[in-house]
């Protein structure tokens, strides 16, 4: 073979392997560039979904956040001036106030306890410009009344007109119902009255507060049966479940006034009975001092005055303070009362519940119990 075909066939060689090459780097240029482009599509359809998860959870956040917790209290009519100048400097974390203004009369009508016309009319004036709720209590800690009332369909339209027309003439929030002494046979009437009164409110568009006692289990005696809480929690917007009087001021034994173990399990029973976005936890601010086998009830302030020369302490196990000592006289006292660490225990369980929120008995000398609040 000539010296020139072996260059002629050496130079196609080389310029296959070259043209190779040159395809070889085109083609893998190319499949780096799609899969770049694969890669920034699944970023972007990833950074899609993140985002879209994201909003979905600020969603749900929103939706929680929009259900508030609220702090509420009663407002006895026997220390309405020291209960109003609690709330003035309570206005912070109190942002609903129950005044107990009535009672209950056996005809159906209402019995007064509102304080003065001006008294009154300065109080709603206030908390309208502080925007704070005013349901006003009706309160009855009498069986023959409610026999009377709940029994007759007459009397029982009659209530409910006179507190429709005590909302209107004075422009509350709504009303808070809180019957004491129910009999088992006027459970029906009592359910009943409760239906008509829900049924007038939101005519008006006004709220119904329900209070009950406290329970850890069914019960057929009279109040605890009457008091349905499936029932109740139906029909009223708020249901207060007092989760205090564990050992009541008529024991001669003293015991404390609302452990908490015990109101464990009185939300472990409420829960499927009452939406917890009505469920509000009762949370007392008072003590019980037995002396002699009898017992007296004490603000937060008379506690104050004893401990100043009386050793007292709080309780973890039950979740409140307590004191024993010699009383003037020589006798042995026993001191049950609430503690800033007792009120604070008892939010975080009404949080750990998911309840709606939480109401003290009583505004009106708790001192210093809910500044850790504000």
């Amino acid at each position: 073979m000539s010296k020139e075909n072996i260059l002629l066939i050496i130079s196609v060689l080389l310029s296959i392997i070259i043209i190779s090459f040159s395809v070889y780097i085109v083609l893998t240029l190319q499949s780096k560039k799609a899969t770049n482009t694969n890669v920034e599509q699944q970023n972007t359809v990833q950074e899609e979904q993140e985002e879209e998860i994201k909003e979905e959870q600020e969603e749900d956040t929103e939706e929680v956040e929009g259900i508030s917790f609220s702090q509420s209290a009663w407002i006895p009519s026997f220390d309405f001036e020291n209960g109003l100048k609690s709330l003035e400097a309570r206005k912070d974390i109190i942002r609903e106030v129950n005044p107990v203004l009535y009672g209950v009369n056996n005809d159906g009508t209402l019995l007064n306890r509102k304080p003065t016309e001006e008294a009154l009319k300065n109080f709603l004036q206030y908390c309208e410009l502080e925007g704070i709720k005013v349901l006003p209590t009706v309160g009855s800690y009498d069986f023959r009344i409610m026999g009377s009332v709940m029994q007759s369909d007459v009397y029982i339209d009659k209530h409910v007109q006179e507190i429709i027309n005590e909302i209107n003439k004075y422009g509350y929030d709504g009303i808070d119902i809180d019957y004491e002494r129910i009999r088992t046979s006027e459970r029906d009437g009592y359910l009943a009255f409760l239906r008509k009164l829900k049924t007038e409110l939101e005519k008006i568009n006004k709220e119904l507060s329900v209070t009950v006692f406290a329970k850890t289990r069914d019960n057929t005696q009279d109040t605890l049966y009457a008091q349905d809480w499936i029932e109740i929690g139906k029909i009223a917007d708020k249901v207060r479940i007092m989760a205090y009087d564990y050992t009541l001021q008529t024991s001669t034994i003293p015991g404390p006034i609302g452990p908490i173990d015990w109101i464990e399990e009185v939300l472990a029973y409420a829960e499927g009975k009452i939406p917890k976005e009505k469920t509000i936890l009762g949370i007392h601010l008072y003590a019980y001092l037995w002396k002699e086998e009898k017992a007296s009830a004490l603000t937060y302030s008379a506690v104050l005055n004893i401990l100043k020369n009386v050793k007292g302490e709080h309780n973890a196990e039950i979740g409140e303070g307590y004191a024993e000592y010699k009383c003037s006289d020589g006798s042995r006292c026993i001191l049950f009362y609430q503690t800033p660490e007792g009120v604070k225990e008892r939010i975080n369980i009404a949080n750990k519940y998911n309840l709606a929120g939480v109401s003290y008995w009583r505004l009106g000398g708790e001192e210093k119990l809910l500044e850790q609040n504000l």
